[in-house]
């Protein structure tokens, strides 16, 4: 299981609706290997965020080789609106009960 950590870049907070955005892209097909331009277009977000979100979500372990990781896709099937507690966005980072999640498989 990969070891979430938690790390800041860039100067805006980040939002459980953007990270969604990245999530979804990286479910699909073609993952989160494109072009910046076709990213900012299937995701919606600007360019310094796009890179710096799909950064946060890789260093947080939900996303792995530009798709999700076996983390991201349990989180993207029970709780793909990030609206749960436990994958709560807040102040402080995303939170992740690991053990929680694994009892749901």
């Amino acid at each position: 299981m990969a070891k979430i950590q938690l790390h800041f870049n860039g100067n805006f907070s980040i939002k459980k609706e953007e990270l969604n955005k990245i999530l979804q892209a990286a479910s699909e097909e073609k993952g989160l290997d494109d072009e910046l331009e076709n990213l900012m277009r299937r995701t919606s977000l600007g360019n310094a965020k796009v890179g710096r979100i799909k950064s946060w979500a890789i260093r947080a372990g939900l996303v792995k080789n530009n798709h999700l990781s076996p983390e991201g896709e349990i989180i993207w099937r029970i709780d793909p609106l990030l609206e749960s507690i436990i994958t709560e966005t807040t102040p402080i980072g995303l939170t992740i009960e690991k053990t929680y999640y694994s009892e749901l498989i």
